[in-house]
């Protein structure tokens, strides 16, 4: 009896154990690891590979049509902070969203993020960055959109002749 009891309590402290730990890696973010029945984001704090990307611009290409088509657009998903045509520069203000995960635990992210695009001035390339960030335990944690900057560069690439 005395086994049976210690095996029930080992594998209940193993339970809670792990839903603990579940539940902390969803509080603070993990990366942003979530349930498949929730939204995901690219959030990461870890941004090595993320950064600026750059895409080619084919020589075809007017630079003023592209410029117009660049910040037509990103004023689309963003709303433009800065923009200079004469130095190919935009940027966009933060652009807030709340997120819901559900699953085992239902969590509520309130999640920023801002692009930032310079055209070469040899008019050679087009160069974008992704932030973002995260709001845990009442500050907002700096880290990067890799989804976000993924589908910008693809956009980017439909409009740059390649």
């Amino acid at each position: 009896m005395k086994t049976v009891r210690f095996l029930l309590a080992a594998v209940a402290a193993a339970v809670v154990a792990g839903a603990l730990t579940s539940c902390m890696e969803l509080l603070e973010g993990s990366n942003n690891q979530q349930s498949n029945s929730g939204p995901k984001l690219g959030w990461e704090t870890s941004c090595a590979e993320a950064g600026w990307a750059s895409i080619p611009i084919s020589d075809r290409v007017d630079y003023n049509v592209l410029y117009d088509d660049v910040v037509s657009l990103v004023s689309r998903k963003y709303e433009i902070e800065m923009l200079s045509k004469e130095s190919g520069y935009i940027r966009t203000k933060w652009t807030n969203r709340t997120v819901t995960t559900t699953g085992q635990i239902q969590v509520t992210e309130d999640y920023r993020s801002k692009i930032t695009i310079k055209l070469s001035p040899q008019r050679s390339k087009i160069e974008v960055n992704s932030e973002a960030e995260k709001m845990i335990n009442g500050s907002w944690i700096l880290g990067c959109d890799t989804r976000v900057l993924e589908t910008i560069k693809q956009d980017l690439r439909g409009l740059s002749g390649y």
